[in-house]
């Protein structure tokens, strides 16, 4: 996987198994909460995940909730959204904006 044994060390320095739980360093909690300026809409309104689900009905907001992301905000990630009803085509989410180093291993492979 990788051709330099250092540079791979490198790369997956900041991951840490411990008890069987994975600590992950240099990444603070909350890691893909968007810039205040992002979180509002065209009108000065904050658009909140309730103003996603309420269109998106066939994303289980419990899901969501419950998942890896739910602590975040839709619009941590669809970053492109500046209004409601947004564009119908949107940008492809950019993982490695907050995960870099899983982003730096998966690419690296």
């Amino acid at each position: 996987m990788f051709s330099d044994p250092k540079r791979a060390l490198t790369r997956v320095a900041g991951i840490v198994v411990l008890g069987g739980g994975v600590l992950l360093w240099g990444q603070p909690l909350g890691w893909a909460k968007a810039p205040a300026d992002q979180l509002k809409g065209s009108a000065g309104k904050v658009i909140t995940n309730a103003d996603c689900f309420a269109c998106h009905e066939d994303v289980p907001e419990g899901h969501y909730a419950s998942s890896a992301h739910g602590g975040n905000l839709c619009i941590s990630c669809h970053n492109d959204i500046r209004e409601l009803p947004h564009q119908e085509k949107l940008n492809k989410v950019q993982c490695a904006n907050c995960h870099r180093i899983e982003a730096e291993v998966y690419n690296g492979s």
